[in-house]
């Protein structure tokens, strides 16, 4: 059911929220929420995306395999193995090197291996002399290996070559160990099979070498073992990278080297907030003596700068990072110089940021324009904080367009702004619904429907546990919004069709049949079959209000099913809660449509309390007792119903109704349960008294006024005889 997967939706989705909100999912950032922010903020990128993309990857074969236990990655290693070894070896050979690790020492696990290739058992017999810290016995298993089998495929080739490289290192004979990990690649990239990943795996442990100087040797290792995807390779380069800011000499051998230069940026433009503030009235020094990163945000990112700056051919590679360094460090003529270098999509988005800072908003629209086109619709920049301390997957693509339709609010062109805000896609669902809800006039609604989502689409992808991915297809809420406005506008029969789930569409097919009948007269001589009409339209609004009349945000957010919502409200100095009456969006700061606000205003629902519809359902009620007698069963019925629906969340609404019926209706026995424990309305004993009341009526008239009618008659006739006399 589409609540059922809104609500899964929700649960991996973020939101930036002014007012409290239920106790629920985390909810999606909403970039109107605070639009100067969102139009100044630029977001950090991802670490590991930018240092997997320094380097292309360094062989096609080489594929990273690295354990998933951090808790006991040895156990998960073994593991490994031993599942690599029961795909390549037949069942009978792999329970002969089963019986091999077992054995007591390298000279019993090669008498047991009799009978299994000659590289094959020298290979498992130097496991057990490495096993043991018999390091040269293990050597020349591992030597033997090689040599029985010099074929480019053979099968243990690169694990034989991977484990003399760790005996050179443990030997501490670098420049060995060094030249035995490029062979494990060398082997690899000439075919031979590498299930473990020890190709990958080798340009960390070469790299781990060299640690001890200045050299930026091992930071290039990290990166082209980052580059084959290796997550551990990528947090090495975060571990020296760190490591780098934290060491004036380091960094300023990093800053020499164009490579390394562009790490340091990808960090900074990645990851500034792991460097502390410099001011001193939150200088923590045990945090700073404890953490030796927290060296000052400012300085360093100022030092970072001055020194490339000033740096001889500095290079070109890598300015768009430079660029959202410098701007988000307030260095804004730096940032200007750089993006007029460089036309990548991130340079077009730093030169939006710009142009907005200098009031010119056509020229940001253009950037941001050429940014989005820039971006590819799948990069992702993994999970980060937004403006509102919410978690969020950012998508620059998505994020540019959300952006681009704040700016295009601001400057009135709405139909853009919807546009922008729904390419956006569903991260920025919360924001493109307010504009398509709120701000744009029905018919440009129905206009921008038509272009984007005049058929229904195919229903959303499920992810792997079966829940849809964000919000789901935007179409298919943009649609189902689109319905309800024009059910609550009265534009019934075009409607139906954009209703994705046949239940809502044969409820709002009910609703507007009843509220045809009752709106459309012609029941003189049958008040009460609008009175059924009226509670029928009440009743269908009640029970399927939320699908067919609800709001997509404030005050009802059928966005998510209704299951939660923001109360207004705020905490007193105790940190209790104070609720406020409800209101409607607030718009404040410059960047705020011309009109907006008259378009806000016009498009307010008639009650603004959560589950507006249970009040436009009541006021249906107070219409239907207009059409029964005040004094019949139906009467109190309905508005004992009605009370019900409004009694524990709008108290003064249920009053309303409840004093209609203490003013005017009849002692009924519910009447001490009134609102709680309520009868169906009985229509045909309505008709009955009405009809009795009608003939009681007529009678009373004719008793009343039968001597004036008499009278009136005799003036007539005399009046007739004396106009034939004359």
């Amino acid at each position: 059911m589409k609540h059922g997967n809104r609500l899964a939706a929700a649960l991996i989705a973020a939101l930036a929220a002014t007012t409290a909100s239920a106790c629920g999912p985390d909810f999606p950032n909403e970039v109107l929420d605070d639009r100067a922010r969102t139009l100044s903020h630029l977001p950090e990128g991802a670490f590991h995306v930018e240092v997997a993309r320094l380097l292309p990857k360094p062989d096609v074969r080489f594929v990273a395999n690295e354990p998933q236990d951090y808790w006991d990655p040895q156990t998960a290693q073994r593991e490994q193995r031993g599942a690599a070894e029961s795909r390549d070896l037949a069942p009978e050979e792999h329970d002969r090197v089963v019986a091999m690790r077992q054995a007591g020492d390298a000279a019993a696990a090669f008498a047991a291996g009799a009978g299994l290739p000659d590289d094959v058992r020298h290979y498992v017999a130097g496991a057990v002399a490495w096993q043991q810290d018999r390091l040269d016995i293990a050597r020349d298993h591992f030597e033997r290996a090689l040599a029985a089998n010099p074929a480019s495929d053979a099968r243990r080739a690169s694990w034989a070559q991977y484990m003399l490289a760790r005996i050179a290192a443990r030997g501490d004979d670098l420049d060995a160990a060094a030249l035995a990990y490029a062979k494990v690649r060398d082997l690899v990239a000439a075919g031979a099979p590498d299930p473990l990943g020890l190709a990958v795996a080798s340009y960390g442990e070469e790299a781990a070498l060299h640690l001890d100087a200045y050299s930026t040797a091992p930071l290039h290792l990290y990166l082209q073992q980052a580059a084959t995807g290796s997550t551990s390779g990528a947090n090495s380069v975060l571990m020296l990278t760190r490591s780098a800011f934290a060491d004036a000499g380091m960094l300023k051998a990093w800053i020499a080297d164009p490579l390394a230069r562009r790490v340091a940026v990808a960090y900074a433009f990645s990851r500034a907030g792991e460097l502390s503030t410099d001011d001193p009235e939150v200088y923590d020094e045990d945090a700073d003596l404890g953490d030796p990163y927290r060296i000052g945000q400012s300085n360093a990112i100022a030092r970072l700068l001055d020194a490339i700056e000033t740096a001889p051919a500095a290079g070109t590679d890598g300015l768009d990072r430079l660029a959202a360094v410098a701007y988000r460090a307030g260095r804004f003529d730096l940032a200007e110089r750089l993006v007029a270098q460089d036309r990548s999509p991130l340079s077009a988005w730093v030169r939006a940021k710009l142009a907005l800072r200098r009031g010119d908003r056509d020229g940001a629209a253009k950037a941001y324009a050429e940014a989005a086109a820039g971006f590819p619709r799948d990069e992702a920049w993994g999970g980060q904080y937004g403006l509102a301390s919410e978690w969020e997957v950012l998508q620059p693509q998505c994020r540019v367009n959300a952006e681009l339709g704040t700016l295009n609010l601001a400057r009135g062109d709405y139909v853009a702004a919807m546009e922008a805000l729904y390419a956006a896609g569903g991260n920025y669902w919360m924001d493109a619904q307010y504009v398509a809800e709120r701000v744009l006039r029905l018919d440009e609604l129905r206009a921008f429907v038509a272009k984007h989502a005049a058929s229904a689409p195919a229903p959303a992808a499920d992810d792997a546990d079966g829940e849809l991915i964000a919000y789901g297809n935007v179409a298919v809420q943009l649609r189902d919004l689109f319905a309800r406005r024009l059910v609550r506008a009265g534009e019934y029969d075009e409607a139906l069709p954009y209703f994705s789930e046949d239940a809502y569409r044969e409820a709002a097919a009910r609703y507007a049949a009843a509220m045809r009948r009752a709106q459309g007269g012609g029941f003189w001589f049958d008040r009460v079959g609008r009175a059924e009409a009226w509670y029928e339209a009440a009743t269908t609004a009640r029970e399927f209000g939320m699908e067919i009349l609800g709001m997509e945000g404030l005050p009802d957010f059928e966005i998510w099913g209704g299951s939660f919502g923001r109360e207004p409200g705020h905490y007193d100095a105790h940190w209790n809660w104070i609720p406020e009456p409800p209101g409607d969006v607030k718009l404040e700061g410059e960047w705020i449509g011309a009109d907006e606000a008259q378009r806000l205003a016009a498009s307010k629902p008639p009650h603004l309390s959560r589950f507006h519809y249970r009040q436009v359902a009541a006021d249906h009620v107070m219409q239907a007792a207009n059409f029964v007698p005040a004094r019949s069963q139906a009467f109190a019925a309905m508005l004992c119903t009605g009370t019900g629906w409004l009694l524990d969340r709008e108290p003064e609404a249920a009053r309303v109704l409840y004093r209609r019926y203490v003013a005017e209706g009849a002692l009924v026995p519910f009447g001490a349960q009134f609102g709680r424990d309520c009868p169906a309305p009985e229509f045909e004993r309505a008709r009955e008294r009405l009809t009795f009341e009608r003939g009681r009526a007529a009678r009373r008239a004719v008793r009343d006024y039968a001597p004036w009618i008499a009278g009136v008659l005799a003036l007539i006739v005399g009046g007739w005889f004396w106009r034939r006399r004359g």
